[in-house]
């Protein structure tokens, strides 16, 4: 009597199992039909999800409507879900009808505006094409950037550029990840810029020189505009003068400085 119970009782619990395991996927399948409804109607977080939940675009369904919902992002949506689906785009790009071209796209919506996040995501996506390529384009962002991460994402910069063999680039990085981690003062600031007065300006040059006007310490600035008078950087050595004025209308050294340029 005791095993035709067990028997019973393991099939009532089977039959219970396979009618939660029935309600789950009927559940899961009108969940995505209503992201899918959802996204119709241009509803970027819905798009999102059915790639995390629903592996779209990988599948024939999901191609067939990331397709088809390109059309519907546009500027007006949110930046953060925008670059979410850039990088959706690109990592399945090879599978759309001018793949490249529609990921290039999505970056523009958000390139032109002040989202270091975005613009940043935009230079690992163009290293993963063939360098040559858009060595102009990574190059614009990476000036555009690079003062703006912090430690964490510089690291990460860097390890990429180390990756692809782009050395001014790891200089440059490595530089301000100095920068970020050690706080460089100004007085180190202004040795470093005095070890290559001559050179042409570049990125960590001129975070350097906006730290030192940002101080409004007249003896730095007065130091930097010298520096600038020196190397035959007249322009840039008035305004220095011009913006010690500013900042102590009687300072006698600046105003004979300008007398003599």
């Amino acid at each position: 009597m005791t095993f035709i119970k067990t028997i019973l009782f393991l099939f009532i619990l089977l039959f219970f199992a396979s009618c939660a395991s029935n309600n789950v996927y009927i559940k899961n399948e009108q969940n995505k039909n209503s992201f899918i409804e959802k996204a119709n109607n241009g509803d970027l977080e819905a798009m999102i999800s059915l790639n995390q939940y629903y592996n779209f675009p990988h599948t024939k369904e999901g191609l067939f409507y990331y397709n088809k919902w390109f059309k519907n992002i546009s500027k007006k949506n949110k930046e953060n879900n925008i670059l979410k689906l850039a990088s959706i785009y690109g990592k399945y790009q090879d599978m759309f009808p001018n793949g490249e071209e529609k990921v290039t796209t999505l970056f523009s919506y958000i390139n032109n505006k002040k989202d270091y996040k975005a613009k940043f995501e935009l230079i690992k996506y163009y290293l993963s094409k063939p360098y040559s390529r858009n060595k102009y384009k990574i190059n614009k962002i990476h000036e555009k950037i690079i003062r703006h991460l912090n430690e964490e994402e510089l690291n990460v910069l860097l390890s990429i550029y180390f990756k692809n063999r782009m050395k001014k680039l790891q200089k440059e990085t490595a530089v301000f990840i100095m920068i970020q981690r050690y706080r460089i003062s100004n007085k180190n600031c202004l040795s470093i810029l005095y070890a290559q007065r001559y050179s042409r300006g570049n990125p960590i040059d001129e975070y350097m020189k906006k730290n030192i006007l940002n101080s409004k310490n007249i003896d730095d600035i007065m130091t930097l505009a010298i520096m600038h008078r020196k190397a035959y950087k007249i322009k840039k050595a008035i305004n220095n003068f011009k913006y010690i004025l500013e900042l102590d209308k009687n300072n006698g050294k600046a105003q004979f400085e300008l007398g003599k340029i």
